[in-house]
């Protein structure tokens, strides 16, 4: 898959799993033209390919929901992504807007590896700027907790003991 086409996908499924944690998991092809700014036949056909490869599920008369596929899919690159907003504006003095753009030009090229990197150096964030939940790794910020790491009372940080 192209860079560019890919960046498409995760950019639909990130969008549809804004839409679903905000309490909406059926989202009208009009919702998402809108969100993108794109013509309603473009999405359409975006949706389409989405489908085929079982990322979401048309519902006739009523939009698209995501898939668990498709939500795992999103999840990832929405983790991703909400960590270099972080990283961008704590360590280069972004803003925020400036770091949501960076973030999406490379989000999802981002290995699993050096974003459980970023989460451990960020402390493991729970919200990214925005509010928006930073979605956990199993590997890197659940594991450690129970060898040797202790959460602090009523804070997010986590204190390893020696």
């Amino acid at each position: 898959m192209d860079r560019v086409k890919g960046k498409r996908i995760y950019d639909y499924l990130k969008v549809l799993l804004d839409f679903e944690t905000e309490g909406k998991s059926v989202v009208k092809t009009l919702e998402i033209a809108r969100k993108f700014s794109l013509h309603p036949s473009t999405v359409t056909e975006m949706l389409r390919k989405l489908s085929e490869k079982e990322y979401v599920e048309y519902i006739p008369y009523r939009g698209v929901k995501l898939t668990e596929k498709g939500r795992n899919i999103a999840k990832t690159v929405l983790r991703k992504h909400r960590l270099l907003e972080i990283f961008l504006i704590k360590m280069f003095g972004y803003n925020m807007d400036e770091a949501c753009n960076e973030a999406s030009s490379f989000d999802f090229l981002l290995s699993e590896k050096l974003a459980d990197k970023i989460c451990s150096f960020l402390n493991h964030p729970e919200v990214c700027p925005h509010g928006k939940p930073v979605f956990r790794s199993e590997k890197c910020c659940y594991a450690k907790i129970g060898a040797g790491r202790k959460r602090t009372k009523n804070s997010n940080a986590i204190r390893v003991e020696t």
